[in-house]
């Protein structure tokens, strides 16, 4: 029976690594999304921006702070000697620059305070490219897997022929400048001028009317024949002549008797 019970458990081991086995390997991968984003200069410029602002919010908050402090300081100086309606004007006064300092910070700082509008604005576009070449990377080379080495995923070991960080960037690279083509080209067709019809000039003739035919003498009639002569001769013709003859001799008179 125990012998029986060890081949049987032998057999099901079997079966399992079998199966195991028989699975197509797993292709996995990973990225440094740190690293990627400190090699576009648009990141680098997104985050200066971020940081002046922040900066400048930070110094008027402080300077808002340090009015408020004063205007404590002074007040506990000079409450024993203020009349009570003067001491309830400044403790009002006090109040409303407090609850102004706490508006600021929150409207600066809060939750959806200015500072995060800005990281929003600036810096979810870019995570969004740089989060759009990696689904890329992995498509194209069929990759099962890919993690962020930066994320809170812990990597303890990581061989770096998996890493593909530069796959990323060269990627992104290569749709800035399609990008900035595109940007380039737009430009050029915005500053083109518009077409216009362009009016073909009426074949006037010198000291002619309007719409006179080629050829035309000056001086002619509007839609006057080609070539044609001073005075309506036809060509070949002499003047007040019939046309392309001799002028004939008057017919003789008649002789005497004879009607």
């Amino acid at each position: 029976m125990g012998r029986n019970l060890k081949v049987y458990i032998l057999i099901l081991c079997l079966m399992a690594f079998g199966f195991a086995y028989a699975q197509p390997p797993q292709r996995i991968s990973y990225v440094d999304t740190e690293y990627i984003l400190d090699q576009l200069p648009e990141f680098k410029a997104a985050q200066k921006e971020i940081d002046d602002a922040a900066e400048k919010w930070k110094n008027e908050l402080k300077k808002r702070r340090a009015d408020l402090e004063k205007m404590k300081q002074n007040y506990e100086a000079e409450s024993v000697l203020l009349p009570e309606e003067t001491r309830k004007k400044r403790e009002e006064e006090i109040s409303l620059k407090t609850k102004d300092v706490e508006a600021y910070k929150t409207e600066k700082f809060g939750p959806d305070g200015e500072l995060f509008k800005k990281r929003q604005q600036l810096i979810k576009p870019i995570q969004d490219k740089v989060f759009k070449a990696i689904q890329d990377i992995a498509l194209e080379n069929a990759q099962d897997f890919i993690f962020d080495k930066s994320g809170a995923v812990t990597m303890l070991f990581s061989n770096p022929k998996y890493d593909r960080s530069d796959e990323v960037v060269e990627k992104l690279k290569l749709l800035a400048k399609q990008e900035e083509k595109e940007a380039k080209k737009k430009e050029m067709m915005s500053n083109m001028p518009a077409n216009t019809n362009v009016r073909t000039p009426s074949a006037t003739m010198p000291g002619g009317q309007p719409g006179a035919m080629p050829g035309g003498m000056p001086g002619g009639q509007p839609g006057g024949q080609p070539g044609s002569m001073p005075g309506g001769a036809q060509p070949g013709g002499m003047p007040g002549g019939q046309p392309g003859g001799q002028q004939q001799p008057p017919p003789p008179p008649p002789p005497n008797g004879q009607h």
